[in-house]
């Protein structure tokens, strides 16, 4: 609620907040998670100064770096890290490669274990059933950090979509049968889409039915809700003349609605 009110006290409150990084226990390590994020969206932009950020981000780095990709404590500190990075925008620059690197190999690995156990036998299937939702969260939270950095970087965020295999994999999330996952990717679409729209021209014909399939009410508002937004952003930044031949489509879709 303090807001502005804090800018001044930024220095003291992160070096206190990072101090407890090395001594907190797992318990209150959420608590202190959460602290620093809500700190990073009260902030904004008046966090992105290069003293802040050096006492800030490297004590987050090592544990980020420190957790295994299976363990779940990847979730609260990449809530974290999505919120530091649209706080401080550009200064997220130099630790987004390998954050934006290994939330795609998480992505790919989980649907690479998927595919795999859903070609085993009955008894392997009843098994990835019951342990599915659980995985799920791993693309989730991975998709939500590489919307984060999108949304931070802006258009910075080019390169390292361009020499990744990030559209790719982000098709293969908008066509999972979980709700969740698909409503984190059409988040990260849409972000793309304001980002580096360049980059998903070439790729229209897959990612423009795929939303338009999605916006549907009666399954799942969030996923519609999403599916729409990334529908719009990707019309405004490309303009008319790539987006002319689905408009016929689209309006068959949304007019019923």
């Amino acid at each position: 609620q303090a807001r502005g009110r804090l800018v001044p006290y930024l220095e003291p409150i992160l070096k206190n907040l990072t101090f407890a990084l090395q001594k907190y226990q797992a318990k209150n390590m959420l608590l202190l998670y959460d602290a620093i994020g809500s700190l990073a969206e009260a902030a904004g932009p008046a966090l992105n100064r290069k003293e802040l950020i050096k006492i800030l981000m490297p004590p987050l780095i090592q544990r980020w770096n420190k957790l295994d990709d299976r363990d779940r404590n990847l979730f609260p500190i990449g809530e974290c890290l999505s919120a530091i990075a649209v706080a401080v925008r550009s200064g997220f620059l130099p630790f987004a490669q390998p954050i934006f690197n290994r939330c795609l190999q998480i992505i790919h690995n989980t649907l690479v274990e998927q595919n795999r156990v859903r070609k085993m036998g009955e008894n392997a299937r009843l098994s990835y059933d019951h342990a599915a939702s659980s995985e799920k969260e791993f693309i989730v939270v991975s998709l939500d950090l590489l919307a984060g950095i999108a949304d931070g970087l802006g258009s910075s965020v080019a390169s390292l979509v361009g020499n990744s295999k990030c559209l790719m994999l982000l098709f293969e999330c908008l066509k999972d049968p979980d709700g969740d996952v698909r409503q984190s990717a059409f988040a990260l679409l849409g972000d793309l889409a304001r980002a580096c729209i360049g980059h998903l021209k070439p790729h229209f014909d897959k990612f423009i039915p795929i939303s338009a399939a999605n916006i549907d009410p009666h399954k799942s508002s969030s996923v519609c809700n999403n599916a729409s937004w990334a529908l719009g952003e990707m019309a405004f930044h490309a303009g008319g003349n790539d987006m002319a031949k689905y408009i016929p489509g689209l309006m068959q879709r949304l007019v019923p609605i």
